[in-house]
């Protein structure tokens, strides 16, 4: 459905803005083929990672990259860790305190 990398951040940016969201990129990855890794600060200070992958039939989603919420420290230094593997990584913070990914996320590329 999308065709960019950017073009998917450009259209989860403007959802924030009309749903009064909290999202900034922290990192700014390919414009084409960069993948996208959502940090989710919740209430209580703990961190949810959301990755982007493809599915078996080869869409894109989102998925829990771990399925525990982690402290601050270590989501800090996986993602860094991540960024250094893969410099066409995007990556974006949402401050939400529910933790559950928008709709809007799960279905952009269907």
């Amino acid at each position: 459905m999308f065709d960019s990398s950017r073009f998917l951040v450009d259209s989860i940016m403007k959802w924030a803005a009309l749903e009064a969201e909290t999202i900034v990129v922290s990192n700014k990855g390919e414009n084409e083929r960069g993948l996208i890794l959502i940090k989710q600060e919740l209430c209580g200070g703990l961190i949810r990672l959301w990755v982007q992958t493809r599915d078996i039939n080869d869409n894109l989603t989102f998925t829990r990259r771990f399925h525990e919420d982690q402290t601050q420290d270590f989501a800090d230094a996986f993602i860094e860790r991540e960024v250094q593997r893969d410099e066409d990584l995007w990556v974006l913070v949402q401050e939400r305190s529910s933790g559950s990914l928008p709709d809007i996320l799960m279905d952009l590329h269907r």
